[in-house]
Protein backbone atom coordinates (compact mmCIF):
# COMPACT_ATOMS: atom_id res chain seq x y z
CA UNK A 1 0.00 0.00 0.00
CA UNK A 2 2.83 2.34 0.36
CA UNK A 3 3.82 2.00 -3.32
CA UNK A 4 0.72 4.17 -4.24
CA UNK A 5 2.39 6.57 -3.51
CA UNK A 6 5.90 7.93 -4.74
CA UNK A 7 6.92 9.50 -1.49
CA UNK A 8 4.62 8.28 1.10
CA UNK A 9 5.71 8.29 5.33
CA UNK A 10 4.31 5.73 8.08
CA UNK A 11 3.81 6.94 11.48
CA UNK A 12 2.68 5.46 14.41
CA UNK A 13 -0.56 5.71 15.73
CA UNK A 14 -0.95 6.51 19.37
CA UNK A 15 -4.31 5.01 20.66
CA UNK A 16 -3.68 6.29 24.30
CA UNK A 17 -3.27 9.93 23.04
CA UNK A 18 -6.28 9.56 20.85
CA UNK A 19 -8.33 8.31 24.03
CA UNK A 20 -6.91 11.28 26.34
CA UNK A 21 -7.76 14.03 23.14
CA UNK A 22 -11.19 12.35 23.19
CA UNK A 23 -11.66 12.75 26.61
CA UNK A 24 -10.67 16.19 27.40
CA UNK A 25 -12.84 17.61 24.33
CA UNK A 26 -10.18 20.66 24.50
CA UNK A 27 -11.33 23.59 22.63
CA UNK A 28 -7.91 24.56 20.89
CA UNK A 29 -4.84 22.34 20.21
CA UNK A 30 -1.91 22.46 18.45
CA UNK A 31 -1.20 18.82 16.80
CA UNK A 32 2.53 18.29 15.62
CA UNK A 33 2.79 15.67 12.98
CA UNK A 34 5.93 13.82 13.05
CA UNK A 35 6.80 14.55 9.30
CA UNK A 36 10.84 13.41 7.64
CA UNK A 37 10.74 16.45 5.45
CA UNK A 38 9.35 18.76 8.36
CA UNK A 39 7.41 18.71 11.33
CA UNK A 40 4.21 20.07 10.75
CA UNK A 41 2.14 21.77 13.30
CA UNK A 42 -1.47 22.55 12.98
CA UNK A 43 -3.42 25.10 14.88
CA UNK A 44 -6.71 23.59 15.23
CA UNK A 45 -10.44 24.69 16.79
CA UNK A 46 -12.73 22.06 17.90
CA UNK A 47 -15.47 21.41 14.81
CA UNK A 48 -19.00 19.71 15.51
CA UNK A 49 -18.63 17.40 13.01
CA UNK A 50 -22.52 15.86 14.14
CA UNK A 51 -25.48 18.12 14.86
CA UNK A 52 -28.12 17.54 17.78
CA UNK A 53 -30.13 14.49 17.73
CA UNK A 54 -27.75 13.31 15.27
CA UNK A 55 -28.76 9.05 14.92
CA UNK A 56 -27.68 6.35 13.18
CA UNK A 57 -29.96 3.75 12.13
CA UNK A 58 -29.31 0.32 10.28
CA UNK A 59 -31.58 -0.74 7.33
CA UNK A 60 -33.38 -3.18 10.25
CA UNK A 61 -34.50 0.36 11.95
CA UNK A 62 -32.17 0.13 15.24
CA UNK A 63 -30.77 2.68 16.23
CA UNK A 64 -27.00 2.81 17.03
CA UNK A 65 -24.60 5.08 19.34
CA UNK A 66 -22.82 7.65 17.15
CA UNK A 67 -18.97 7.06 16.72
CA UNK A 68 -16.87 8.38 19.42
CA UNK A 69 -14.35 11.02 18.22
CA UNK A 70 -13.04 14.18 17.87
CA UNK A 71 -12.98 16.57 15.32
CA UNK A 72 -11.02 19.57 14.93
CA UNK A 73 -10.77 22.34 11.84
CA UNK A 74 -7.65 24.78 11.64
CA UNK A 75 -4.95 25.91 10.11
CA UNK A 76 -1.19 24.84 8.91
CA UNK A 77 1.28 27.45 11.77
CA UNK A 78 2.97 29.89 9.50
CA UNK A 79 1.19 28.83 6.53
CA UNK A 80 -1.39 31.85 5.51
CA UNK A 81 -4.38 30.25 3.45
CA UNK A 82 -4.09 26.88 4.71
CA UNK A 83 -6.70 24.84 5.69
CA UNK A 84 -6.59 21.27 7.70
CA UNK A 85 -9.55 19.32 8.90
CA UNK A 86 -8.57 16.12 11.40
CA UNK A 87 -11.16 13.29 12.92
CA UNK A 88 -9.56 11.23 16.03
CA UNK A 89 -11.38 8.28 17.19
CA UNK A 90 -10.22 5.47 19.13
CA UNK A 91 -8.46 3.89 16.88
CA UNK A 92 -7.54 5.96 13.73
CA UNK A 93 -6.90 9.49 12.97
CA UNK A 94 -7.53 10.91 9.70
CA UNK A 95 -6.30 14.31 8.44
CA UNK A 96 -6.71 16.61 5.30
CA UNK A 97 -4.11 19.11 5.33
CA UNK A 98 -4.32 22.01 2.18
CA UNK A 99 -0.89 24.07 2.87
CA UNK A 100 -1.18 26.43 -0.52
CA UNK A 101 1.50 23.98 -2.59
CA UNK A 102 -0.31 20.91 -2.34
CA UNK A 103 -3.26 18.58 -0.27
CA UNK A 104 -2.11 16.08 2.25
CA UNK A 105 -3.79 13.18 3.54
CA UNK A 106 -3.22 11.53 6.63
CA UNK A 107 -4.96 7.91 7.54
CA UNK A 108 -4.56 4.28 8.16
CA UNK A 109 -3.70 2.47 5.13
CA UNK A 110 -6.93 -0.34 4.08
CA UNK A 111 -4.65 -2.92 4.60
CA UNK A 112 -1.89 -4.00 7.25
CA UNK A 113 -1.51 -3.25 10.53
CA UNK A 114 -4.03 -0.88 12.99
CA UNK A 115 -1.85 0.98 14.56
CA UNK A 116 -0.20 2.56 11.08
CA UNK A 117 -0.98 5.57 9.64
CA UNK A 118 0.37 6.98 6.77
CA UNK A 119 0.94 10.85 5.30
CA UNK A 120 1.27 11.16 1.44
CA UNK A 121 0.69 14.04 -0.97
CA UNK A 122 -1.86 14.10 -2.86
CA UNK A 123 0.24 14.80 -6.28
CA UNK A 124 2.32 11.87 -5.05
CA UNK A 125 -0.39 8.98 -5.92
CA UNK A 126 0.65 6.85 -8.90
CA UNK A 127 -1.96 6.05 -11.37
CA UNK A 128 -5.57 7.67 -11.87
CA UNK A 129 -7.83 6.93 -8.75
CA UNK A 130 -10.85 4.60 -9.17
CA UNK A 131 -13.23 6.41 -7.50
CA UNK A 132 -15.65 9.11 -8.19
CA UNK A 133 -18.53 11.21 -7.21
CA UNK A 134 -21.67 10.92 -9.20
CA UNK A 135 -24.42 8.74 -10.44
CA UNK A 136 -24.63 6.38 -13.12
CA UNK A 137 -28.33 7.46 -13.42
CA UNK A 138 -28.12 11.40 -13.50
CA UNK A 139 -31.19 12.46 -13.89
CA UNK A 140 -32.09 14.85 -17.00
CA UNK A 141 -33.76 17.76 -15.63
CA UNK A 142 -33.15 19.31 -12.21
CA UNK A 143 -35.21 20.54 -9.60
CA UNK A 144 -35.01 24.29 -7.48
CA UNK A 145 -31.23 25.50 -6.65
CA UNK A 146 -29.56 22.65 -8.26
CA UNK A 147 -26.98 23.05 -10.76
CA UNK A 148 -25.20 21.54 -12.89
CA UNK A 149 -21.68 23.12 -13.17
CA UNK A 150 -21.76 22.01 -9.56
CA UNK A 151 -21.99 25.89 -8.52
CA UNK A 152 -22.33 26.43 -4.72
CA UNK A 153 -26.47 27.31 -4.58
CA UNK A 154 -27.29 27.13 -1.22
CA UNK A 155 -25.59 27.56 2.52
CA UNK A 156 -28.21 24.99 3.94
CA UNK A 157 -26.73 21.64 5.76
CA UNK A 158 -27.42 18.02 5.10
CA UNK A 159 -30.09 16.84 7.86
CA UNK A 160 -30.33 13.29 6.37
CA UNK A 161 -28.03 11.16 4.61
CA UNK A 162 -28.50 7.36 3.65
CA UNK A 163 -26.16 5.26 2.66
CA UNK A 164 -27.42 2.48 0.10
CA UNK A 165 -26.04 -0.77 -1.61
CA UNK A 166 -29.20 -0.95 -3.98
CA UNK A 167 -30.38 1.49 -6.40
CA UNK A 168 -33.21 3.20 -5.07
Amino acid sequence: WVDASRDAEVLQFDGAAAQQLIAEASEVIALRIPSARAGIILDLFKADALTDGFTVRTASGSVMPAPVGAHYRGVVRGRPGSLVAVSVFPDQMMALIVDGNDEHVLARPAEGPDDLLVLYRASDLRGASPWSCGSANAPDHMHGSQSRDGGNTTVRCVRMYWELAHDI
